[in-house]
């Protein structure tokens, strides 16, 4: 097993499209965990977490760390995108748009 999976590209554009449209169905926001399984040529949604654990042992953080994220940044990242959510920090700071969420993406197979 090698985490994350090498892909080929046309393969890792499937698998983001996959993953981001079961965080959206899903009601996910600011961060998440999306488990797939890959067989056959074919991606399979496991489970959707819309509140993994973050401790710094967990899948969450090392997927984080693969896209360089370190445990202190990647909790900030978490908690900028819930403030930036609330009408008073909004405002606050001028934002006037949604904040594109980064997505973290994490194979295991």
């Amino acid at each position: 097993m090698r985490a994350p999976v090498e892909l080929e590209t046309s393969a890792k554009a499937e698998l983001e499209r996959i993953v981001i449209a079961a965080y959206q169905a899903t009601g996910c926001r600011d961060y998440g965990r999306i488990d797939v399984r890959y067989l056959n040529d074919v991606f399979y949604v496991i489970d959707v977490n819309p509140n993994p654990d973050i401790n710094p042992y967990t899948s969450m953080t090392h997927a984080a760390a693969e896209v360089g994220y370190s445990y202190g940044a990647m909790g900030s990242r978490i908690v900028n995108l819930a403030a930036a959510r609330h009408p008073v920090f909004r405002m606050s700071i001028g934002v006037e748009r949604f904040v594109r969420l980064s997505y973290v993406l994490f194979y295991t197979f």
